[in-house]
């Protein structure tokens, strides 16, 4: 071995004396032993420091002695190791706490098993539910394997005289009717084959062992209230008659009428609803609930009648199938009566009429809970579906109060875009509907395309109620009845809170007062302040009069038709020019502005509106700086050159993609006549037509405004020159 390699053994052993005994192997590496002596003293002093003993020193390496003649040696005192291993002692002086000790009982696990756990409880819902309809489906096969009732009797006993029953199936019905003779052993006994026998046993044994595990989870001081209820009784009764077969054999064929687990089922699935709501996170409306149970109740009342009326008439003349016993019930419980069928015999008839009288109770019932949820939905407003959020686009609007005036006003400009049409409204607001948005959201243009729901922003079921994950956008509008701005903010900054928090990617559009709150919804798509905005146009009108009724007219959609109907002329040209509205397009794809590409904007501006009637107003270059990308240029000057990528923005009563080109055929060579309704043009603030150039807004595809243009003859293009000499003319007259 190589003399750097260094072997140390350490054995430690408490003594009496609580001494710790050290033994060790010299070795010639001596500065790497007091490189680990060192390490042991740190070692021992973070121990101490934890277990609240004052800093030991360790020896160092001299302590550590020579090879003599012994080969062990045994040094005088190692009480730092004592002191380490009573410092662990004191660390592992830790208590292990367990909680919720209380449901360690066995009671307490079934009931976390049946009751408290969410997913175990709906499975075992779920279990019983196809329990009791498959108790009820092998009825059904029992039924219809059903042979001959007349000779039925006990399990293995022996069929006595049936003279009787023979000589009465042999009589008409009318003479039946005379003297009608009962059957009693067919309604007390049934052919049940072994293997049927078998399944429902298994059925009634695992339905009973839960009916009492949760009767006994259930108990809470008073038995009585437990083993005296419907539902229990009902288990009773279609499970303790198996239990008593395997007692005595003979009662295998005794009729059990296991068509009233039907009911249970129902109860299954009423209890079902709870739990698909709490471990699935699916909403179901009380609504839809409503009609389940509805629709679960029919049914039952409609089987029980079926099962019941089969049973009874294997006693009397005539014996009925499951189908011709279904006829006549439904035949019965509408009230038609066609008397084809009849129960003849009284059993049969007094099971009807029990039949007559539970539905009588039990149907009003439901349909008073049916109507008076359906009364409290039209109070809540609709739900926005899942499959109609799927296959359809819609938007939500969020609102504190719902003014009619506010409402249209939005319903307005936002279906005066043609691509929105197809979108839906979802309109949120915690208050419900006054007479007047009543009335409005049952016009049919809005009803079709507008719904109703009663919620708060600030609940997630509400917001799902609206789909607002699956939404395009979301409109929080400020609440107007507010006295306080300010606090009428906070509720919008908390709506926009929890709408950017429930659905993070949905753009939203945030109406605030005070421009200080901006910072807090910063990170919605688009923020209006409205005294911010309301302020600027203030400020611009008394630098620039009418500044604030052209910015009014812009952002309010109208198609120019207003006060055409009026004597007066003002009248008439301001509502025809407040249809403008502002568009933008790329010059190299505009039919407008195409041939003006190498022109300043001026010149591009004064002939665009003289020859088409729209009014270029700004232009975003192609090419601009890293920091000023988006910038529009508003009036640019004529130093600023059109290229073909320029984005041109224009005032018109329309857009050009729908706007079709008619040229006047009285059209005159003139200039200069030209030039004067050119200037007649110019009047009024940007009119959308002139005298000579005709400019309709139609919706007219590409291929109709081609062939507009190859039946009309081409205008023809003025040169440089002549243009400018009409402006020279214009000039002049003016000032003459």
């Amino acid at each position: 071995m190589s003399q750097n390699l260094q072997v140390s053994y350490t054995a430690l052993a408490m003594s009496d004396d609580n001494q710790t005994c050290s033994y060790s192997m010299p070795s010639v590496a001596s500065p790497s032993l007091n490189h680990r002596l060192q390490r042991n003293v740190n070692f021992n002093e973070d121990l101490n420091d934890l277990a609240g003993y004052p800093p030991q020193q360790l020896p160092t390496a001299p302590a550590v002695r020579r090879f003599s003649k012994s080969i062990f040696q045994r040094p005088r005192s190692m009480s730092v190791w004592s002191d380490i291993s009573r410092s662990s002692m004191r660390l592992d002086e830790r208590v292990r706490v367990e909680y919720y000790v209380n449901e360690n009982t066995f009671k307490e696990r079934l009931q976390l098993y049946f009751i408290k756990n969410q997913r175990s409880s709906l499975r075992i819902r779920i279990a019983d539910l196809f329990l009791k309809l498959l108790s009820c489906v092998l009825y059904i096969i029992r039924v219809i394997l059903d042979k001959n009732p007349t000779f039925i009797t006990c399990y293995g006993c022996e069929v006595g005289n049936k003279t009787e029953f023979i000589i009465s199936a042999k009589l008409t019905e009318e003479e039946f009717q005379e003297n009608p003779i009962i059957n009693w052993d067919a309604i007390l006994w049934v052919n049940r084959p072994t293997v049927l026998w078998v399944l429902q046993l298994l059925l009634a044994m695992v339905s009973l062992t839960q009916s009492l595990v949760l009767t006994y989870l259930g108990y809470k001081g008073n038995i009585w209230q437990q083993i005296l209820s419907f539902h229990f009784i009902l288990e009773l009764v279609t499970t303790i008659p198996f239990a008593l077969t395997i007692v005595h054999p003979p009662l295998r064929n005794l009729f059990i009428p296991i068509f009233l687990n039907c009911w249970l089922a129902k109860r299954s699935l009423e209890n079902m609803f709870n739990d698909l709501h709490r471990a699935m996170q699916k909403s179901q409306s009380a609504l839809s609930q409503q009609l389940t149970i509805l629709s679960a109740t029919l049914l039952c009342l409609v089987f029980t009648s079926v099962c019941g009326i089969q049973h009874f008439q294997r006693a009397g003349h005539r014996h009925l199938n499951l189908f011709q016993s279904t006829y006549y019930v439904v035949v019965t419980f509408s009230t038609v009566g066609y008397g084809d069928f009849v129960p003849d015999i009284w059993p049969s008839q007094l099971y009807m009429v029990i039949m007559i009288c539970v539905a009588l109770i039990v149907l009003p019932t439901q349909f008073e809970q049916l109507a008076f949820t359906w009364m409290e939905r039209q109070k809540l407003g609709g739900s926005y579906s899942s499959h109609r959020a799927q296959s359809e686009k819609h938007v939500v609007v969020c609102s504190t109060t719902l003014h009619a005036d506010t409402i249209m006003d939005f319903l307005n400009e936002f279906y005066a875009h043609p691509l929105l049409q197809d979108f839906y409204v979802v309109l949120l607001s915690p208050m419900e509907l006054d007479t007047t948005m009543r009335m409005i959201l049952q016009v049919p243009i809005w009803a079709q395309r507008v719904i109703y729901i009663q919620g708060s922003c600030l609940k997630d079921g509400d917001l799902a109620r609206a789909r607002m994950n699956e939404a395009e956008a979301c409109f929080i509008l400020a609440a107007r009845n507010y006295a306080d701005k300010t606090a009428a903010d906070e509720h919008t900054i908390l709506r926009s809170w929890a709408v950017k928090d429930f659905a993070p990617n949905v753009p939203q559009y945030v109406q605030i007062f005070r421009p200080e709150h901006k910072l807090h919804v910063k990170f919605a798509e688009h923020v209006v302040c409205e005294d911010e905005f309301k302020y600027a146009l203030l400020a611009n009108n008394c630098t620039c009069p009418g500044a604030s009724t052209l910015v009014t007219l812009l952002l309010h959609t109208s198609r120019g038709q207003e006060g055409q109907q009026s004597p007066e002329e003002w009248h008439r040209l301001y509502g025809k020019c407040s249809g403008n509205e502002i568009y933008h397009i790329v010059l190299g794809d505009s039919r407008f502005f195409g041939e003006y590409e190498g022109k300043s904007f001026t010149y591009a501006s004064f002939h665009s509106h003289r020859k088409y009637g729209v009014a270029l107003v700004g232009v975003r270059p192609a090419e601009l700086p890293e920091f000023y990308e988006e910038t529009i240029l508003l009036n640019p000057g004529p130093r600023h050159i059109m290229k073909k990528d320029d984005t041109c923005y224009y005032m018109s009563i329309t857009k050009e993609e729908n706007s079709a080109f008619v040229v006047n055929q009285n059209q005159t060579s003139d200039p200069t006549a030209a030039a004067k309704e050119g200037s007649g043009t110019g009047g009024g603030g940007g009119a959308s037509s002139s005298a000579s150039h005709h400019h309709t807004a139609a919706t007219a595809n590409p291929t109709t405004t081609t062939q507009q243009q190859r039946q009309q003859p081409q205008k023809k293009k003025k040169t440089e020159k002549e243009n400018i000499k009409s402006f020279r003319l214009i000039k002049k007259k003016k000032k003459k």
